[in-house]
């Protein structure tokens, strides 16, 4: 009989692994918690568990990393976007009552970049087969399961102590786009919509 963990404790101990490894590794980076109060950072209302960060570097450059951590799956999905913001702020305390749903939107969301996936060159078949992801890989009894989340806790906390080498991995695929936080979402919608007729 091979062993079965229970979703609800493979979803837990996945989002434990991220809160210790990934967020406290992506603070030492400059990331903090996502300004905006339409950004998940914790458990969601479908009970699985999403965290939003930005960073802001120089020449308003806004570094977003979203990451998803779903139930029924054996995945930590980190995704990387970034942006040029404008008017020019000097902190991220400034976007605080600013609409962020705009960052996760098309056209801003399609230079989204899932970290691993996205950023191998090679058929999306080979790195499913031979190289690291962030996901659980296949076990069949509990040490083999310990085994495999130690494995994805040491790959989560290198990727994020090295966020920078994906950043540029980002730069080579994609131009940031230039975003004005102080525009309405539902506005723009809205102008989108009515320009497509």
């Amino acid at each position: 009989m091979f062993y079965k963990l229970k979703p609800k404790e493979n979803l837990d101990l996945r989002n434990k692994l991220f809160l210790e490894k990934g967020i406290v590794a992506l603070k030492k980076q400059g990331f903090e918690k996502s300004p905006f109060n339409t950004d998940w950072y914790g458990r969601t209302n479908h009970n699985d568990f999403s965290y939003t960060m930005y960073r802001l570097k120089k020449e308003n450059e806004l570094q977003k990393i979203e990451t998803h951590i779903l139930r029924n799956e054996n995945w930590i999905q980190i995704r990387l976007n970034i942006f040029k913001i404008r008017p020019e702020i000097n902190s991220l305390e400034e976007l605080k009552e600013s609409d962020g749903l705009k960052f996760h939107l098309p056209p801003n969301s399609l230079t989204e970049m899932r970290l691993r996936s996205d950023t191998y060159d090679c058929m999306p078949l080979f790195y499913m087969l031979f190289l690291p992801e962030h996901k659980i890989g296949r076990y069949f009894t509990k040490n083999g399961f310990n085994k495999r989340l130690k494995e994805l806790s040491e790959l989560v906390l290198k990727d994020m102590r090295n966020i920078d080498f994906y950043i540029a991995k980002w730069k080579e695929k994609y131009k940031p786009k230039t975003v004005n936080w102080k525009s309405d979402t539902n506005e723009k919608i809205k102008n989108t919509a009515h320009n497509t007729v």
